[in-house]
């Protein structure tokens, strides 16, 4: 036999298979639906089960270091509950959200301390003093009250938080003069959007003050203990005007002159219509080629639809009908084309 011999068996072999497929599927179709849906109506399909549980792990509490972490993200519903309870305590916040015609989509906490372990160096009477021991009305010791923290390095930072003045020759009101540094409190937050569209959040804390000026510029790590926080569900559908992607297709021409009227290709799709670029119920402006083995034909695919919604086993299978342009002419066919 010939090369074109068994390129023929080969290509009869994977459309028939991809066709038997494609009916068996069809016809356990309704079976595996119905007992899809009853197992659990928030999933669509076994390939968004196992997505979830990866969006599960992705979305978890962690933390890098004490002060850099990841929020534990729950996915939920509606925000219904959370958002009225916002209206009790943030009411004004609420009030130009609804005025400015946004929609709430997360609401989170986020609590943090400062870590005490290292912050005990209260032992000595002052740090310096004012004519000491001499009974003087001005005799003074000054005390500041400093933090301190290992950064990720190791290495330890301090910061002063207060300070005390002691007159221990003045009446018992006169006594103390104390006081606080201007603390300045910063949080650094990085959201990312996940291939399913939800969101990520990962937060950096610290504090930073510019008195006394010897400590200016001085980062203080914070602790995050705990963040958390509530999404809601994307659901809502659009339309992208940029989702490139390419394909892997099989064809079948219609009224195609050439040999044979079954071929595979290569395509590129520009546009598209689903919650995420990458989870799309239709494709539009889709380019490419296909070949028999023998002739090649340019294609061009106006839209197709993706049959993996409706079809278990199967994501993200889209099917739609081209126009072929060949060196015969040009033919009308239908094509089923998988995204990588």
């Amino acid at each position: 036999m010939t090369i074109k011999t068994y390129y023929e068996i080969i290509k009869a072999v994977i459309f028939s298979a991809v066709a038997a497929f494609i009916i068996f599927a069809g016809y356990h179709g309704i079976q595996y639906i119905k007992s899809y849906m009853n197992f659990n109506t928030n999933l669509t399909g076994i390939g968004s089960s196992f997505q979830k549980q990866l969006d599960a792990q992705n979305r978890e509490f962690k933390k890098y270091f004490d002060d850099q972490a990841r929020a534990h993200t729950e996915i939920v519903n509606s925000l219904k509950n959370e958002i009225k309870e916002l209206s009790k305590t943030n009411k004004e916040i609420v009030k130009d959200i609804e005025e400015a015609g946004e929609k709430i989509k997360n609401i989170g906490t986020i609590q943090t301390e400062m870590d005490t372990r290292l912050s005990k160096k209260l032992d000595q009477v002052s740090d310096h003093a004012y004519k000491e021991g001499t009974g003087d009305y001005n005799e003074q010791y000054f005390k500041q009250v400093i933090a301190s923290a290992k950064d990720k390095e190791g290495n330890v930072i301090e910061i002063p938080l207060g300070w005390a003045i002691f007159f221990p020759n003045r009446e018992p009101e006169k006594q103390w003069k104390t006081g606080i540094y201007p603390l300045e409190y910063y949080l650094k937050i990085i959201q990312t959007e996940q291939k399913t569209g939800q969101i990520n959040t990962y937060t950096e804390a610290w504090v930073e003050t510019d008195q006394p000026k010897e400590y200016k510029d001085t980062k203080f790590p914070l602790t995050i203990k705990e963040m958390e926080f509530k999404q809601e569900k994307k659901t809502d559908k659009e339309f992208f005007l940029w989702a490139p992607h390419l394909n892997l297709n099989l064809d079948y021409s219609f009224n195609s002159s050439l040999d044979n009227n079954v071929a595979g290709g290569i395509s590129f799709s520009t546009m598209g219509y689903g919650i995420t670029k990458n989870d799309l119920d239709w494709k539009f402006l889709e380019f490419g080629f296909n070949t028999n083995g023998e002739d090649f034909t340019l294609k061009l695919s106006p839209f197709s639809y993706n049959i993996g919604r409706h079809v278990p086993l199967i994501s993200n299978t889209f099917i739609g009908p081209f126009i072929g342009f060949d060196k015969e002419g040009t033919s009308l066919g239908i094509g089923l084309s998988i995204p990588f």
